[in-house]
């Protein structure tokens, strides 16, 4: 039987390092030696300086390491990215998806947007 993994996270905006209002939600599905994400962010604050650049994170060393993934695109009102990696070696980086922490979002001008895999808050 293929292995299949499905995960659904959900974003909270950061202000000045402190987690506030919940913001959207990541779903990820493992399965057939891939990875789909699925990212719907709702629009909070002004997207005039770009809509944010999605990282999938890992932690090294007590540090949060960002993969590069894509932007974010406004659709229908909302921010939506959708992409498919490797989870064996994510942007081949040599990370496993089951290494990983979560996805960060990076928007200027507006702030922080994380959604960790076990739901804890993050030191941004």
């Amino acid at each position: 039987m293929q292995e299949y993994t499905r995960q659904i996270a959900y974003f909270y905006a950061y202000e000045q390092g402190r987690q506030e209002a919940a913001a959207g939600f990541v779903k990820a599905e493992v399965r057939s030696g891939r990875c789909r994400l699925g990212i719907h962010l709702n629009r909070l604050g002004r997207w005039e300086q770009g809509a944010g650049r999605v990282y999938i994170y890992f932690r090294q060393q007590g540090r949060s390491i960002g993969i590069y993934l894509g932007e974010l695109e406004a659709r229908n009102g909302v921010l939506e990215w959708q992409g498919v990696v490797d989870p064996e070696d994510i942007q081949e980086k040599g990370v496993h998806f089951s290494d990983t922490g979560g996805i960060w979002i990076r928007s200027p001008g507006t702030g922080d947007f994380v959604a960790d895999w076990e739901d804890h808050p993050v030191d941004v």
